[in-house]
């Protein structure tokens, strides 16, 4: 049996030390650029992204956001409960779904 003059224990945690630095390193690194992201209260009026894949339908026409829609209920992780304003239905069945706050931006009423 070979003696080993090394010890694992002082080689792992010195590792996990470094492995630990280049995380915090990478995440000040990627949130150096970014914005936090936009707030929405209930009863705010937001549009959300247009993913319509139809066939035959040229992306570059069609809206690149649908709505306005009402948030119903500000949720964990940045996600908001949406539906079809009081009076307006943009479809025959009513919208009612969960969204995220990269998909939306914030309605403005035209003049």
């Amino acid at each position: 049996m070979v003696q080993e003059d090394r010890d694992l224990k002082t080689f792992r945690d010195a590792a996990s030390r470094k492995i630990q630095m280049e995380q915090w390193k990478n995440e000040n690194f990627y949130n150096k650029k970014r914005k936090p992201p936009a707030k929405y209260f209930e009863k705010d009026l937001v549009m959300i992204k247009n993913v319509d894949s139809s066939v035959g339908v040229n992306k570059k026409l069609i809206p690149k956001y649908k709505g306005p829609y009402e948030v119903k209920k500000v949720l964990d992780n940045d996600r908001y409960l949406l539906t079809d304003p009081e009076g307006f239905q943009l479809t025959q069945i009513p919208y009612n779904g969960v969204v995220a706050v990269d998909q939306m931006k914030r309605y403005i009423k035209p003049r």
